[in-house]
């Protein structure tokens, strides 16, 4: 049997590369918060924890793709598998003791979320209510609450503050094409842009009604609730730091 060891290595603008390996099999692998793969390893090592004669995730890597198998054997044994699952090639195939092995995956990601080296901002989704809670220390309901206590001019400047957002204009753009093209230059390559005085911010805001100030209680709540699910975050993976399996931790404390 080979023992499995995985390296998860850092967090950066949305990726978590890590490595797998068996003996001399080494496999690198490039998690896409876009394609977060990390709920369907855990769930993967749960069905190989709780003795499936087969189980599999696919990995979607942005462009290439693998595919994660585990086929159990005797003597508590699985066979890992690690495709390139565009070009149907086996990169890593070993006999692992399977406690092992999902010990490895599970332990090492979970320590990982916990390192330095992992960036929330880099990777999770975030929404307006998370964003506010995280600044303020308030509970969900005392967000709310305080919400409500609010006018439609002040929440916009309350939500504004917490997540600001800009809507770019080149004056200097003809066509929508030329729009979307300096929008992207702009954005990420702000100190390249030439003329940039001729691009301007206009700051965006909620929009409510007017007659919000009116409205009974429970409408304003559900306006505002809409407001606070909205995403501000420019990454879409999950809170890693959350991601706990009860499953696998009583079977691996036994």
């Amino acid at each position: 049997m080979e023992q499995v060891k995985v390296i998860f290595k850092e967090c950066a603008a949305g990726w978590i590369p890590f490595t797998v390996s068996a003996g001399s099999q080494s496999v690198n692998c490039r998690g896409s918060e876009l394609w977060d793969p990390f709920p369907h390893m855990v769930a993967w090592l749960e069905s190989m924890a709780g003795g499936a004669e087969v189980c599999s995730f696919k990995m979607d890597e942005e462009g290439m793709e693998k595919k994660f198998k585990a086929f159990a054997c005797e003597n508590k044994t699985v066979r890992l598998i690690i495709e390139d699952a565009i070009r149907n090639i086996v990169l890593l195939e070993a006999v692992v003791d399977t406690r092992q092995c999902v010990s490895e995956f599970y332990k090492n990601l979970r320590a990982f979320a916990e390192s330095k080296a992992y960036v929330p901002a880099q990777w999770e989704d975030e929404s307006l209510s998370e964003r506010i809670q995280k600044q303020s220390g308030q509970t969900e309901e005392e967000l709310m609450q305080e919400c409500c206590e609010k006018s439609a001019e002040e929440l916009k400047e309350y939500f504004f503050n917490a997540a600001p957002t800009y809507e770019v204009i080149s004056l200097d753009a003809k066509t929508p094409e030329e729009k979307i093209s300096q929008f992207y230059d702009y954005t990420l390559h702000p100190g390249k842009i030439e003329h940039s005085e001729r691009i301007i911010e206009i700051p965006s805001y909620f929009e409510f009604s007017e007659e919000f100030d009116y409205w009974l209680v429970d409408r304003r709540r559900e306006f505002i609730a809409d407001c606070l699910n909205d995403r501000v975050s420019s990454y879409g993976g999950c809170h890693l730091r959350t991601l706990v399996s009860e499953k696998l931790e009583r079977w691996l404390a036994c």
